[in-house]
């Protein structure tokens, strides 16, 4: 089996070391060269798993049968977004990856299912957010 980890970081040591252990094929990309991960892996390549259409690629010329996100939000997207392409079954929906991903939309998400929440705000500028604290805040 070949596996594309998105990121070779010390926080993917453990699943690629038990990757190694079950006898996959370790692959990782990483946005820059030297992590800590890289010296685990049967192969890096230095790709930024932010670039989606980038990553789908090299998912594709690498032939890889699973690909795994760690500890990053963005990660565990765009491992989705792969997974949907290369027609791997066993992941999530995208939807339901970006509303647990994204914390104002998993907020939203808590509130409008009446889970306990602490109340926040969500601003979409800094103009926003400081004529709230300048009207409400007082």
């Amino acid at each position: 089996m070949r596996v594309l980890i998105l990121q070779a970081g010390f926080n993917e040591i453990g699943v690629i070391n038990a990757l190694k252990e079950m006898g996959a094929y370790v692959i990782a990309i990483g946005n820059r060269e030297g992590l800590i991960g890289q010296q685990y892996v049967d192969e890096y390549c230095c790709l930024d798993y932010s670039k989606v259409d980038e990553v789908i690629q090299f998912a594709l010329e690498k032939k890889v049968d699973r690909v795994c996100a760690c500890c990053n939000d963005t990660a565990v997207i765009t491992a989705v977004i792969v997974a949907e392409k290369l027609k791997q079954k066993g992941y999530d929906t995208l939807e339901n990856t970006i509303t647990i991903a994204h914390k104002n939309a998993f907020k939203r998400f808590a509130v409008e299912n009446n889970l306990l929440v602490v109340p926040s705000m969500e601003f979409l500028s800094s103009e926003e957010a400081m004529k709230y604290i300048e009207e409400v805040l007082k």
